[in-house]
C-alpha cells in the first residue's frame, strides 16, 4: 500500500493544468504531423500518363499529312493511314473523355491504342503486299523511319512492325489482325462505356495470346490478378480491390525474381554490394524473401475476402499504394519518442529537484526506505509514459477517424500465424503492440531516472537524454545506408531500438542493419530489459550509501 500511495503522490507532485494542455498541443502537432507525411509519401497509386492532347496531334496529322498524303509507296500510305486512325479515335474518344473527367486510367488506355493502331495497320500492308518484292525494297529504303521521337512516334511502330513480321507466314498474319482489331475493339469500348475492368481483360488476352504464341508459362499471379478484376467487373483502377491484386501481382513478381544468390553472383556484383560480405548479402535476400511471402499472403487473403489491408510492402522500391485509417493509427506506434522528448523536459530532474528544493529530507524523516522511494519514481515514470501514449493515441484515433473515416479503425488486422493469415481484433493488435514498443521508452526512462539520481543535475539529465533520443534516429541510417560498419556494435545497446515500431514492422531500412550486425530481432527488447534492471540495481545500490546533506 505504501508504494501505490507513493506513486500516486508522484502523480500528484507532477501533474498540472498548464503541463497537460501542452502536452495535449504537443501530442495534436505531431499526430497532424504523421498524418500529414503518411498522405504525403503514400500520394496517389495512378500516374499521369504521357498522353499528348489532341489538339497536340492533329497538329502532328497535318505534318504527317503533308508528307504523307500524296504518297507513292505502299508503306507512307500506311503510315497516313495509322494517323488517319488515331485522329479519328481522338475525336471519337475525346468527348468521352471529357464526360469522365479526364481520368488517368483512360487517358492511359487512348495512348496504348495510340500503339496498337499502327501495328494493325502494319499488319494489314504485310497481308495486302505478303512477301511482296517491292514492299521489301521500300522497307530498306524507309531506314530513317526507325527511330522513335516526338515526330515519328506513329512511324517508329509501323515500321518495327513490319520489319519483325515480314517473314510470318500469311497464316499467322492474319491470326495477328484479327487478335489486334479485337483488342482494339475492347480498348475503345473500354474508355465509350468507362468500364476498367474491360483493359484488365485485354491485358489477360495479351498474356494469353503471346503464351500460345512463344509457347511460355502463363504467370499464375498475373493470372489470378486479371481474373480477379474481370470476374467483379471493378470500374476504377483506384479501388482498394484493384489496387490489391495489382500489388499481389507486382509482389509475386519481386518473389520469382528475388533469388538467393550464389557466390559467383556475389563476386561479379550482380547482387547489392553494400553488403559486407556473401553470407549477408544471401541472409537479406532470405530474410526479404520471408517477408514477401507472408505479404503476398496478406494480400491475396485481402483480394479473396474483399478486405484493405495496412501492411506496408518490403522490396527495393515498393510500398503499399494506398491508406487506410489503420495506416494512419499506425503511426501511434511511434509516438514514444515524443514522449520521451517530453519526459525529458518534465522528468530530467525527477530526484535532483527533491534535493534542490530539499523536500528529499522530508521523505526520508518518513518511515520508508530509499529503495522504496526510489522504484515509486520508476513505476511513475514508466506508468506516465503508457498514459501519455494512450492520451496521444486517443488524440490520434479522433484525428484518423475525422480526416480518413472511423470504419476500417474497427475492422480486423491481418496477419500471417504459422503460415496462414488470420483476422484478429485490430485494437487489441494496437495496445499488444504498444506495449512492447513502449519496453525500450521504458528502458530509457529508466536511464532518465539513473541520471537524475546518480548526478543530481537537471540540465544535464535532460540534455543527455535528448542527445541519445536524436542519436537513435541516426543509428540504422549510418549502419545500413552508409556502411559505417564500425558502429555495428550500437545494435548491442538500447540506442537504435527506441523507436521500436521500426523494428515490429521489418522496415527496409532495420532489416538491412540487422543482416549487418547479425542480430535477431527480439535483441532490442531483451537488452533494454537487461539494461534497465542492471541501471535500477546500480543507482539503488549508489544512492542508498549516498550521505543526504541538503
Amino acid at each position: 500500500m505504501k508504494m501505490i500511495q507513493l506513486v500516486r503522490c508522484e502523480f500528484i507532485k507532477n501533474f498540472s493544468m498548464k503541463r497537460l494542455i501542452v502536452t495535449v498541443l504537443v501530442l495534436t502537432l505531431c499526430c497532424f504531423g504523421f498524418i500529414k507525411f503518411e498522405e504525403f509519401y503514400k500520394g496517389n497509386s495512378y500516374s499521369e500518363p504521357l498522353l499528348v492532347s489532341e489538339k497536340e496531334f492533329e497538329r502532328r496529322y497535318e505534318n504527317a499529312k503533308k508528307d504523307y498524303a500524296d504518297a507513292d509507296d505502299v508503306i507512307q500510305e500506311g503510315i497516313f493511314s495509322s494517323y488517319e486512325k488515331i485522329l479519328s479515335t481522338y475525336q471519337l474518344l475525346g468527348k468521352e473523355l471529357s464526360n469522365s473527367g479526364k481520368n488517368s486510367w483512360q487517358k492511359e488506355t487512348l495512348y496504348t491504342l495510340q500503339y496498337y493502331m499502327p501495328q494493325l495497320e502494319a499488319m494489314i500492308t504485310l497481308k495486302e503486299n505478303y512477301q511482296s518484292p517491292t514492299l521489301k525494297t521500300y522497307l530498306e529504303n524507309h531506314e530513317k523511319y526507325n527511330v522513335s521521337n516526338e515526330s515519328v512516334f506513329v512511324e517508329a511502330h509501323y515500321i518495327s512492325t513490319l520489319n519483325h513480321y515480314f517473314d510470318f507466314e500469311l497464316s499467322e498474319i492474319e491470326k495477328e489482325i484479327t487478335f489486334l482489331k479485337s483488342q482494339i475493339s475492347l480498348l475503345e469500348e473500354a474508355i465509350q462505356k468507362n468500364l476498367y475492368y474491360l483493359v484488365s481483360q485485354f491485358s489477360y488476352n495479351q498474356i494469353l495470346f503471346d503464351a500460345e504464341k512463344h509457347d511460355v508459362a502463363l504467370s499464375k499471379a498475373a493470372v489470378e490478378t486479371y481474373q480477379y478484376m474481370i470476374k467483379r467487373k471493378i470500374l476504377d483502377p483506384n479501388d482498394y480491390r484493384a489496387l490489391n491484386a495489382r500489388e499481389y501481382q507486382f509482389l509475386a513478381y519481386n518473389e520469382e525474381e528475388r533469388h538467393i544468390p550464389t557466390l559467383e553472383e556475389y563476386k561479379k556484383g550482380l547482387v547489392n554490394p553494400a553488403f559486407n560480405g556473401y553470407e549477408a548479402s544471401k541472409r537479406y535476400n532470405l530474410i526479404m524473401r520471408e517477408e514477401q511471402n507472408k505479404q503476398k499472403k496478406i494480400l491475396k487473403y485481402a483480394m479473396d475476402h474483399e478486405l484493405k489491408h495496412d501492411v506496408y510492402l518490403k522490396g527495393d522500391d515498393v510500398d503499399s499504394l494506398y491508406s487506410t485509417s489503420k495506416n494512419f493509427m499506425n503511426l501511434g506506434l511511434h509516438l514514444g519518442i515524443v514522449i520521451l522528448f517530453l519526459s525529458a523536459i518534465y522528468h530530467a530532474g525527477i530526484v535532483a529537484r527533491e534535493h534542490d528544493k530539499g523536500t528529499i529530507k522530508l521523505l526520508l524523516t518518513k518511515p520508508i526506505k530509499r529503495e522504496k522511494i526510489l522504484l515509486s519514481k520508476i513505476i511513475y515514470l514508466i506508468l506516465d509514459t503508457y498514459l501519455l501514449w494512450l492520451l496521444g493515441s486517443l488524440i490520434l484515433f479522433l484525428m484518423v477517424g475525422l480526416y480518413s473515416g472511423f470504419g476500417d479503425l474497427f475492422t480486423a488486422k491481418l496477419l500471417v500465424s504459422h503460415g496462414e493469415v488470420v483476422e484478429v481484433n485490430y485494437w487489441l493488435w494496437y495496445f499488444k503492440e504498444l506495449l512492447i514498443c513502449g519496453i525500450p521508452i521504458c528502458c530509457f526512462q529508466v536511464v532518465l531516472f539513473s541520471l537524475s539520481a546518480l548526478t543530481l543535475n537537471t540540465s544535464l539529465t535532460a540534455s543527455i537524454i535528448s542527445i541519445l533520443t536524436v542519436f537513435s534516429f541516426m543509428v540504422w541510417f549510418l549502419i545500413s545506408q552508409l556502411g559505417l560498419t564500425f558502429l555495428d556494435f550500437l545494435s548491442y545497446t538500447p540506442i537504435p531500438y527506441l523507436d521500436y515500431w521500426f523494428v515490429r514492422y521489418n522496415s527496409r531500412i532495420y532489416l538491412e542493419a540487422v543482416v549487418r550486425s547479425n542480430v535477431f530481432t527480439g535483441y532490442g527488447l531483451l537488452i533494454g530489459i537487461v539494461v534497465a534492471i542492471l541501471l535500477t540495481i546500480i543507482t539503488l545500490f549508489v544512492y542508498r550509501k549516498r550521505d543526504i546533506k541538503n
